[in-house]
């Protein structure tokens, strides 16, 4: 998800603080966000990051290629 987050940030021209100003958190946060070094983002704070960056909670979590996620009980997302 870091390395996401990192792209995105970078495809709006956007710097490290003008994310964290933007979310409002540290900028900080957003390193420890891009480095993959935090384990948890706060939901509020999680959805404002999908706003700003313009993309889906999916996009972030599991990246372009939805077709590889695992679903529960065997069943896929093309099952009818």
């Amino acid at each position: 998800m870091g390395e996401r987050i990192r792209l995105l940030r970078k495809a709006k021209g956007m710097t490290l603080q003008d994310l964290a100003q933007a979310v409002g958190v540290t900028k900080a946060a957003v390193w420890q966000w891009e480095r993959g070094a935090t384990a948890n983002i706060k939901l509020v704070t999680f959805l404002r990051l999908v706003q700003v960056l313009g993309t889906s909670a999916d996009y972030l979590v599991h990246g372009a290629d939805e077709r590889q996620r695992p679903y529960p009980f065997g069943r896929s997302h093309n099952a009818r």
